[in-house]
């Protein structure tokens, strides 16, 4: 790494690190704006890997063997850098010009909470009934071969218990004052049923989180539910800020005991910064393959033609292009120039990014942005904790972890929560009491994600 490369890498660095300071003095302060939430997220798998990449200087990609040679070429990394400053400039100015709403949480939606709970109940019966229950007590019994757990059900049991979390304070909560006798006892079941969904969801959702076993998704799930909810104003600025530093602390201890009993080594660790908790290495290999006229998928536009036609059978069409993430694998793994239209089996992490670059190049990057300000404002202007929630999980997904891994899980709950929304409105607009109570919230059925 020459001093000029050094110099920049270094000023984007503090630069990004002070947006950081300003994002949590916004969420210290009580703001709710996501993108504040957000960049916290983005940091530490877009900004932190830079520190990594001068703490580890002699560190050499193991599995991905190509991807030293592009972490040496200083242009690859150049790019790399201006587009972390313009995604957090994107990010932190998106931010503080959305206005800070206040989210009123007077009612929750049972239909919602029932279905998230089935859909929980149902993946684990499954993943119990289709594997011996002795093999699951292992930790990582997914991970070590021992189970066959589908990821793809526990990612919607992953999604239906945040969804349950985003509506906590509605679920948990029963006024008992001023109430008859008979009030009192119904409200007391009521909250007895509520508090047996909230404490058994968790019990599961640790369950999905024992059975795969990959230190990606515990990490991942925590982060996630400590934004849902400093999102949903379920807990203070300051008691989100003291929640993420002790989560931090016990991903990282967890980290290095996982590291030496189910690796026996600390490399592993360090791999775990360098690859799963990093998305540099993807993007700069891309951008090397660019500078040197490398092609990684089969055909320029099959990136983005998986993510809009995934849905189709490969049974109906047998040439449906495989997700990018396993193509990027192949060239990351292989010597070979030739790009691979055979799925490899197993697959690297990358964003959204590196779908959109594959396919359109930097007009790619500037259409990424202009998603994720798009997703910003939804989740902002929504007022349902329950498409909010999907649609955070989604926006997370598409910076951290391929979206071709979680696309499925997402549109099936999207659907499920959709179906149960329109649904419990229905019934209650049919009923005599719904009629007058929604009459002058009328616009709220016309507006999906109002």
């Amino acid at each position: 790494m020459n001093n000029i490369e050094l110099f920049i890498k270094i000023i984007v660095f503090i630069i990004l690190s002070l947006f950081l300071l300003l994002c949590l003095k916004k969420i210290w302060r009580g703001k709710t704006a996501i993108q504040f939430y957000f960049y916290l997220i983005y940091y530490i798998f877009f900004v932190a890997p830079l520190i990594f990449q001068l703490i580890f200087s002699d560190h050499s990609y193991t599995s991905f063997v190509r991807a030293d040679e592009a972490m040496s070429n200083p242009l690859a990394n150049l790019i790399y850098d201006i587009f972390c400053l313009a995604f957090g400039l994107v990010i932190y100015i998106s931010g503080v010009k959305t206005k800070n709403r206040k989210l009123e949480l007077l009612k929750y939606n049972r239909s919602v909470i029932y279905v998230c709970y089935a859909i929980m109940v149902l993946v684990f019966l499954y993943t119990v009934l289709t594997n011996n229950p002795l093999n699951l007590l292992t930790y990582g019994s997914s991970y070590k071969g021992i189970a066959n757990v589908n990821e793809s059900l526990t990612g919607m049991g992953t999604i239906c218990f945040l969804v349950i979390l985003s509506q906590k304070k509605a679920i948990t909560s029963f006024t008992l004052s001023g109430k008859d006798t008979e009030t009192r006892i119904k409200i007391r079941k009521k909250k007895a049923v509520s508090n047996f969904i909230f404490y058994t969801s968790i019990f599961l959702v640790f369950a999905f989180c024992w059975f795969v076993g990959k230190r990606y998704i515990v990490a991942e799930t925590l982060m996630v539910s400590f934004v849902v909810l400093g999102m949903s104003n379920q807990i203070s600025g300051k008691k989100f800020m003291i929640m993420s530093v002790a989560g931090f602390a016990a991903i990282l201890v967890f980290c290095v005991v996982y590291a030496i009993v189910l690796k026996g080594n600390f490399s592993s660790l360090t791999d775990y910064l360098m690859v799963d908790f990093s998305r540099q290495y993807t993007l700069v290999y891309q951008f090397h393959c660019f500078l040197t006229n490398k092609s990684i998928s089969v055909h320029r536009f099959d990136a983005v033609l998986y993510l809009l036609l995934f849905w189709i059978p490969r049974a109906v069409w047998p040439t449906r292009p495989y997700p990018f993430v396993n193509q990027l694998t192949y060239s990351l793994i292989s010597w070979y120039d030739t790009p691979s239209g055979e799925n490899v089996g197993w697959a690297t992490t990358c964003s959204v990014f590196s779908d959109l670059f594959d396919s359109f190049r930097f007009v790619g990057l500037i259409l990424g942005f202009l998603l994720f300000i798009y997703l910003f404002r939804c989740i902002n202007r929504s007022n349902k904790l329950y498409f909010k929630t999907i649609l955070l999980y989604l926006l997370i997904r598409l910076a951290t972890v391929q979206i071709s891994s979680a696309i499925v899980p997402i549109v099936v709950c999207f659907i499920m929560i959709a179906l149960a929304h329109i649904a419990s409105k229905k019934l209650k607009l049919f009923s005599r009491k719904g009629k007058k109570k929604y009459a002058k919230h009328a616009y709220c059925t016309r507006r999906f994600l109002c």
